[in-house]
């Protein structure tokens, strides 16, 4: 038999069902899964049955080759040439979908991600390459094995493009303990980069007013993929979405002339508590970042978050215990502490409890997770625990979080209120149905002889 075989397909394809045929998986299976891949060809399930059979059939692969073996051995003989001109789809209609196709998380802590890369022909393939195609960075992830089936494709301006679909098996690399360059290279990046902004100026109303910035549950480190959970979520995505927060709220603070800002954050800020990527109660997570880097990235970004606010009004800020990251949040606001020790403009509490009360005026907030209470001793916590500030205000809310979601309830003369979050849903939150609740994030704007007098929704 001449094993040389032409065909009408696009590469990609004719790769495809042979990739798929060395998993022993018969026509009508192939047909299926090309169909969902491919919606943009015009062809039915029952069509792709036919041709995958009938392709298959002249390379010699028919139903008594069972093994992956017997495929393995005719396949290795097969070359596929060119497409025809004439008769081949378009490249834009039978490009694949960006990004992963899929993602697997094993329970020895391996990853094992597939899906079409693209290398330059005269560029070497190393494991690095292989991972840097994938959107990973070599220095966080560990190569355990990689296969790939490749084709050749020419771009517009005339070079190779070897298209590869590839199965990369990766783990994360151990990272037991920081290195101190690690902490070195962090504070002397900082020492040389970063600029404190000058304050405003700002005519005060005879009112005072405090606005109150609150980001729940931002989950820094959290890892989505769409392909898997129907959203996509990183820490640049994370981040993106904090500094828009930030920035608005940093508008509205001018525009209303504020006396203070409350700064909340410490929320499950982290995804991730300690070295091992868990929960603080050892939940494994995804995430793409060693612990080191995403507790330096995360501390930066509150700095920065907090001295752009200071430059309108003084700044308050404190710790909330949660159940994601509830010591690295405490670490976190540790760090602050020391950074603005000599700032006159910003407080931060080091608070050690779990919940948090503020007075401002006739207005008495209570801040908590809602993680480690039910729900029904929430109701009398506030009254037992700041029974003074109790008897002196008017107007009195608590802020909730952990749900992930918007709910309110006017309890005893206390409004509580578990508020939304901007962050991505992942595979777990899918998978349970915890789906479709709008992003957004609200700030709230106290007049301290009156109380809330706006809510401010703030939609990604």
């Amino acid at each position: 038999m001449d094993n040389k075989f032409t065909s009408s397909y696009n590469d990609a394809v004719l790769a495809r069902i042979l990739e798929l045929r060395q998993q022993d998986l018969g026509y009508k299976a192939i047909a299926n899964i090309m169909a969902k891949e491919y919606p943009n060809i015009p062809i039915s399930v029952l069509g792709w049955k036919s041709k995958v059979e009938r392709y298959l059939t002249k390379l010699g692969l028919n139903r008594s080759d069972k093994t992956s073996k017997n495929c393995q051995d005719k396949i290795s003989n097969v070359i596929v040439r060119e497409p025809c001109s004439n008769t081949t789809p378009s490249t834009e209609t039978l490009k694949p979908r960006t990004g992963p196709k899929s993602v697997e998380r094993k329970s020895d802590g391996s990853y094992i991600y597939e899906s079409i890369i693209e290398i330059f022909e005269d560029e070497e393939v190393t494991p690095d390459s292989i991972i840097k195609a994938h959107k990973l960075s070599p220095a966080d992830w560990e190569v355990i094995s990689y296969k790939n089936n490749y084709w050749s494709q020419q771009t517009k301006d005339g070079k190779t493009v070897v298209l590869y679909q590839s199965k990369l098996i990766v783990k994360p690399r151990s990272f037991d303990n920081i290195a101190e360059s690690v902490v070195l290279e962090h504070f002397t990046k900082k020492a040389e980069t970063h600029i404190k902004p000058k304050p405003e100026r700002i005519n005060k109303d005879t009112n005072p007013r405090m606005l109150e910035v609150n980001i729940c549950d931002l989950h820094l480190g959290k890892l989505a993929f769409d392909a898997v959970s129907g959203d996509t979520y990183n820490y640049k995505i994370a981040k993106e979405r904090f500094f828009n927060l930030v920035n608005t709220e940093y508008r509205r603070a001018k525009e209303n002339k504020v006396e203070k800002i409350l700064f909340v954050w410490s929320n499950d800020f982290f995804n991730t508590d300690g070295i091992n990527n868990s929960t603080t109660r050892g939940t494994i997570q995804q995430t793409a970042l060693p612990w080191q880097n995403l507790f330096l990235e995360g501390v930066s970004m509150l700095v920065d978050a907090i001295e752009l606010l200071s430059t309108v009004a003084p700044v308050k800020s404190f710790y909330i215990a949660s159940n994601h990251s509830r010591q690295a949040d405490f670490y976190a606001l540790c760090y602050l502490q020391a950074w603005f020790r000599n700032d006159a403009n910003v407080q931060i509490i080091n608070n050690q409890k779990s919940r948090y009360y503020e007075r401002y005026g006739v207005v008495l907030l209570g801040f908590s997770h809602s993680y480690y209470e039910k729900e029904n001793n929430l109701y009398h916590l506030m009254s037992n625990e700041c029974p003074e500030e109790w008897s002196e205000t008017t107007y009195r809310e608590f802020h909730l979080a952990h749900y992930h979601s918007e709910k309110v309830k006017d309890v005893g003369g206390v409004i509580y209120r578990w508020l939304p979050t901007v962050c991505g849903t992942d595979d777990y939150h899918y998978d349970k149905g915890y789906v479709g609740s709008v992003k957004r994030s609200y700030s709230f704007l106290y007049d301290k002889c009156v109380g809330l007098i706006q809510m401010n929704c703030n939609i990604i």
